[in-house]
């Protein structure tokens, strides 16, 4: 009483006309999800390809271009079981407490804003603001050991956000100078 009945509709999607190319892209980006490291995200990649087959017509040449851009192997899965939490505290902008090996091997922990994911060739980065050294960072997820979410919130604030990192990143630090492990 007072409140009523919330009946939650699945997302549709209006009918939409896609190029071959654009079919070939769709079904590409769908694989390699469904090929990735991240297991929720790889199911939800393997059911929408389902409903893509049953609605988009056949490939006229079967798979053909389609491998052309395929990775030769799987991402690292180390990086699996952390990439859901790590999506979530992007989406809700979280704190988190993160472990990480160093480049000399050494044990680091670090309090950062994480601000985008980003498979680059077989290894998952994380962009984030790092609050224990004051600058932007980037962690590979293959030496991350551990995250512990910190339950706040972090404001988006001018010369902190994704916006300021890819500025950051433009100046001119290549993504081999810039990884921070």
């Amino acid at each position: 009483r007072g409140v009523g009945y919330i009946l939650r509709q699945p997302i549709t999607l209006p009918p939409m006309m896609l190029q071959p190319a654009e079919l070939i892209a769709l079904r590409l980006g769908v694989r390699l999800v469904a090929e990735g490291a991240d297991a929720n995200l790889a199911a939800a990649a393997r059911s929408l390809a389902g409903k893509i087959a049953t609605v988009a017509p056949a490939p006229r040449d079967a798979g053909a271009g389609e491998d052309l851009f395929a990775p030769a192997a799987a991402a690292p899965q180390r990086a699996s079981p952390h990439l859901p939490l790590l999506r979530k505290a992007i989406r809700q902008s979280e704190r988190l407490t993160i472990a990480v090996l160093d480049a000399a091997g050494q044990l680091t922990q670090r309090d950062i804003r994480p601000l985008a994911l980003a498979l680059t060739g077989q290894t998952w980065v994380l962009a984030a603001w790092c609050e224990t050294k004051a600058e932007f960072a980037t962690f590979g997820l293959d030496r991350l050991l551990d995250i512990v979410p910190r339950g706040e919130s972090f404001p988006r604030e001018a010369g902190k956000r994704l916006t300021d990192y890819r500025k950051w990143q433009a100046l001119g630090l290549g993504l081999a100078e810039e990884l921070d492990i």
